[in-house]
């Protein structure tokens, strides 16, 4: 059984699984983000409530893979479900005036553009997929967000364009852009010795944000394509190493930009989770006509 597979057959089989009086209680499934990465939550919303609990899919799916029934495993989770530990409200979530400050853009993976075209708003850069989503909580260890539904749009009252003209004026403040040298970055994480080794380190910028989760959306903020046009002296190559940040670097021969797409894919597939991969191809930005573009390898 895949993971999306698991997903969908608990959102299908939860609500038999609780206590009578849940029955007409609706189920939410949601990618969210933390300081630490991005999981599936459940959300079951009871008729009445204004709270829903929530659980992640992701840890109860490891009980599968190690071996567990998935009977067993639906015990478990609705026992979290009906008993929570935590919860998350949801009834400011569908008041355009409470979640307007909060709205952000994400950058998606290019391998979730189909999947989302059906169920929220998108644009695209350069073939990947852009959502806005709502900042739930925000501290120094996690990060909670829920994505903007065509559901959620319903609730607020106005278009597509409003929701992402505000979340693209509240992304900058929310998650403040971080740029560095590659030399920088390394000399952060306590590796001087690899840095002062790394042939060009000095000349590939990292480009994140601040919390360092989803940083690759740094990308779609005002000017910035063209701020680093102007630092790295005209076109570039973009390097999608996550959805968490990207390596920028000099050049446009065609050849070396071939190359680096097909090593993006060889990196990819043995040491990026599918979860985490931005797209398996670099990208091109033209310093003359100002437009980024896909490069397959």
């Amino acid at each position: 059984m895949t993971f999306e597979e698991f997903c969908e057959k608990v959102k299908d089989e939860i609500v038999s699984r609780l206590p009578s009086d849940w029955s007409d209680a609706e189920v939410f499934v949601r990618k969210t983000e933390k300081a630490r990465g991005s999981y599936t939550a459940l959300s079951v919303l009871k008729k009445g409530s204004r709270t829903a609990p929530s659980v992640s899919l992701d840890e109860y799916y490891c009980l599968i893979e190690k071996g567990s029934s998935f009977g067993k495993v639906m015990d478990l989770i609705a026992s979290q479900v009906s008993a929570p530990v935590g919860e998350l409200s949801v009834d400011w979530i569908t008041d355009y005036e409470a979640i307007k400050d909060r709205l952000f853009l994400r950058l998606n993976s290019r391998a979730n553009l189909d999947g989302l075209r059906e169920t929220a708003p998108l644009k695209e850069l350069a073939g990947l997929p852009v959502t806005a989503s709502i900042l739930v909580n925000s501290d120094e260890h996690t990060l909670g967000s829920t994505l903007v539904t065509y559901e959620l749009l319903g609730e607020y009252g106005v278009t597509e364009e409003e929701i992402f003209e505000r979340a693209l004026e509240n992304s900058p403040r929310i998650f403040p852009s971080s740029i560095s040298t590659l030399a920088e970055t390394l000399n952060e994480m306590g590796t001087e010795a690899l840095s002062e080794e790394t042939s060009g380190a000095e000349g590939m910028l990292v480009v994140t944000n601040d919390k360092k989760v989803n940083g690759a959306s740094v990308l779609l903020y005002p000017g910035i394509l063209e701020a680093l046009s102007e630092r790295m002296g005209g076109s570039y190559i973009v390097i999608p190493s996550s959805i968490h940040e990207v390596l920028i670097v000099k050049g446009e021969e065609p050849e070396r930009m071939k190359e680096i797409s097909e090593t993006v894919k060889r990196v990819n597939a043995c040491c990026v989770a599918p979860s985490e991969r931005l797209a398996d191809c670099a990208f091109f930005y033209d310093g003359n006509d100002h437009i980024l573009r896909a490069v397959e390898a």
